[in-house]
């Protein structure tokens, strides 16, 4: 699996705050570090994706499903 390469400026903190917290000896501390560097990674994977549709349709770079498509007032 890949990761954005812009996820590295959010992730390489992290990362170096659980070893920092690891070389200390403060485990727990070191361990929530590495959790959150990881949930940080795993936002900003870059799965690969096959399409095989028309090659002149747009691609959104997101996943899900659109439920409705409704008219609302303008706020």
């Amino acid at each position: 699996m890949r990761f954005a390469k812009e996820a590295w400026p959010f992730v390489l903190p992290f990362l170096l705050l659980a070893v920092g917290l690891g070389w200390f000896r403060l485990w727990p501390w070191a361990v929530a570090a590495a959790l959150l560097a990881l949930a940080l990674l795993l936002f900003f994977r870059d799965p690969a994706r096959r399409f095989e549709g028309d090659p002149e349709a747009v691609l959104a770079p997101a996943d899900g499903v659109v439920l409705s498509v409704d008219p609302v007032e303008d706020p």
